[in-house]
């Protein structure tokens, strides 16, 4: 296309205008950090922020190490709002180094305890020394020395060693208080030995106690990543339970056919496919037709593919109906031996506001995990039944590349990214403004 017909397309266009944001971020600086840099998360710092309409954001990150012998120090960057642009002023601290094998760390939803800021942390993984992993609370605004006290919620009766990844949080038993619910594993390799979807009791209290009362929903088919998802059935609606199951390798959603999950009798499964060995999934709109969409992926371990995959929720019977499948992307590097794969998370995100208030199809972040590499996906077009994309490599690594952090930080309307190089310890922080 001639410069002259490039701009003509912009000026005819608004969607083309929107589209043509570049999807590869500006490269701002990298981080050195002295741990291996995991889940990179961007939590909003409610003591910092003044306006909730311009939040102030904390860079948080986990960090482990296979060596038995080794402390995983959980690490925060405060107020990266008004520090990103200087990289000297991205000065980390370790705000606990008492959970074993920190996966994700989240917000815990305000709502629940009476505290201004309380943080969850899913700890543990299948090796030696690192396995016996814990749901655990974080209270952010009495820290001694810079230093929480982890409190564990995940009682453990029999005794196993349970490892987690995540936390959502449900009124699982009407109540009036939210409840936790994960899944966890036991074992691992090509194959845990056990694995099981459950969730913990807030006993009632606004204040973080340890020791919730455990209850187990189904065993062996999640175990690793999910999300909840609100459903119709017979006229009314449902909350369920969206899992990729690593182990399984079962795409499916856990609901009880009464809308109550203590009542056993009426959980059901669905297994929606069997593709791979899924990795995560995200409940997002996709392709901007107003429903939701399953977004997952799939790890390239044992010769199995890796992709990134788009399950539409069908009209009508959810629970016998076949969800439409579209493959993004595959062809992602192939590891025969167990214990390497890629990708990893996917999620979307507009990397400019104007583009999300214009309601053009959102860009989709990807992390290579083992080969290295993070990604954008860019759709080919706005029509909302072509799922057809473009994959664009943003950054690359000789490593492992962990869960990306992605926001407005500063609120000007342009998404800055922040990548964790895991394997060479650094942080890329990138930005769309360019």
């Amino acid at each position: 296309m001639t410069n002259f017909g490039y701009l003509l397309l912009l000026l005819i266009s608004p969607v083309a205008l929107g589209a043509v944001v570049n999807p590869t971020p500006k490269l701002l600086y990298e981080i050195d950090t002295e741990v291996f840099p995991a889940f990179c998360n961007m939590i909003v710092n409610s003591v910092l922020t003044g306006d909730p309409s311009n939040p102030v954001y904390d860079l948080v990150y986990s960090s482990f190490s296979a060596n038995p012998r080794q402390l995983d120090p959980i690490m925060r960057i405060e107020g990266v709002s008004k520090k990103y642009l200087d990289s000297t002023q991205m000065i980390s601290s370790s705000i606990t180094d008492e959970i074993v094998w920190p996966n994700e760390v989240a917000a815990v939803p305000s709502e629940i305890f009476s505290l201004p800021e309380v943080w969850s942390v899913a700890g543990g993984f299948f090796l030696t020394g690192k396995n016996d992993g814990e749901l655990a609370l974080m209270t952010m605004t009495d820290l001694i020395g810079g230093q929480t006290n982890p409190i564990t919620i995940s009682s453990n009766p029999t005794g196993t060693l349970w490892y987690y990844h995540r936390v959502e949080w449900y009124d699982m038993n009407n109540d009036g208080y939210k409840d936790a619910i994960t899944a966890r594993a036991n074992g691992g390799g090509p194959a845990a030995d056990i694995t099981q979807l459950v969730w913990f009791e807030n006993p009632g209290g606004y204040q973080p106690t340890p020791n919730w009362d455990v209850h187990v929903l189904t065993e062996n088919v999640e175990d690793v990543y999910f999300r909840l998802i609100e459903l119709p059935l017979n006229g009314d609606t449902v909350t369920a339970i969206v899992s990729s199951g690593f182990y399984s390798n079962l795409l499916n959603i856990v609901y009880s056919d009464k809308n109550d999950f203590t009542d056993l009798a009426s959980i059901q499964t669905v297994i929606i496919d069997n593709y791979g060995w899924y990795f995560d999934v995200e409940m997002v709109d996709v392709n901007q037709d107003g429903k939701l969409d399953l977004l997952t992926t799939t790890w390239s371990q044992s010769g199995k593919p890796g992709a990134v995959l788009a399950y539409e929720v069908p009209d009508g019977d959810w629970t016998t109906a076949t969800w439409p499948k579209h493959i993004i992307q595959d062809g992602y590097k192939s590891f025969l031996i167990a214990g390497s794969g890629s990708p990893g998370s996917a999620n979307i995100f507009w990397p400019s506001r104007d583009m999300e208030e214009d309601r053009l199809k959102p860009y989709i972040m990807v992390s290579g995990d083992d080969d290295g590499n993070a990604y954008v996906l860019t759709a080919n077009s706005e029509d909302s039944s072509d799922w057809s994309y473009t994959q664009t490599t943003i950054y690359k690594d000789n490593g492992t590349i962990g869960g990306i952090g992605i926001a407005d930080v500063d609120g000007d309307g342009y998404t800055e990214i922040f990548i964790p190089a895991y394997t060479v310890k650094k942080i890329a922080v990138m930005s769309y403004k360019f």
